[in-house]
């Protein structure tokens, strides 16, 4: 659904990277998933790609009971629906890593408290890209896309050349 908008917006535009951050992701790979071709480098910031490691919060179930739902932000209740449908989704993209051969730069804090750091480490073992890097972030969290804009800013830089 996206990568139609992409191929009209930028046909022909390159290098293009595509970046996805937490649980964008997965997003941003399985475009790359759907179309090799679309992009000539993925940057998976704070990646939620491991199925089975996401954290969810006792609330964030809570908060999902009629009760409250009608309280909450949408923000928070479509994060939360992302939590609980994030595993399944994970897993029916499994077999399909190997068709990414674009550069991918995982990028990942070592403190943070949202995603296992193991994701980056999953990223490296299920891809076969040839050029898989990761980059772990010392005495960061997971706001890494906020808090390190600029280094993010530096890595497109890099993988456009």
């Amino acid at each position: 659904m996206i990568a139609p908008i992409l191929d009209s917006l930028y046909k022909g535009v390159r290098p293009m990277v595509v970046v996805g951050a937490g649980y964008g992701t997965p997003l941003g790979s399985r475009l790359l998933m759907d179309d090799p071709t679309l992009a000539d480098g993925l940057l998976l910031i704070a990646p939620a790609q491991e199925h089975g490691k996401e954290k969810a919060c006792w609330v964030s179930h809570v908060l999902e009971s009629p009760f409250f739902r009608w309280a909450q932000p949408s923000m928070l209740h479509s994060a939360n629906i992302e939590k609980f449908t994030h595993e399944a989704e994970l897993r029916k993209m499994q077999s399909r890593w190997p068709v990414i051969k674009v550069p991918v730069i995982c990028s990942q804090c070592r403190n943070d408290d949202l995603i296992n750091t193991t994701n980056a480490l999953f990223a490296k073992k299920i891809t076969q890209s040839q050029s898989l890097s990761i980059r772990m972030i010392p005495n960061r969290g997971h706001l890494l896309i906020f808090d390190e804009a600029q280094r993010i800013r530096w890595v497109i830089k890099e993988m456009i050349g």
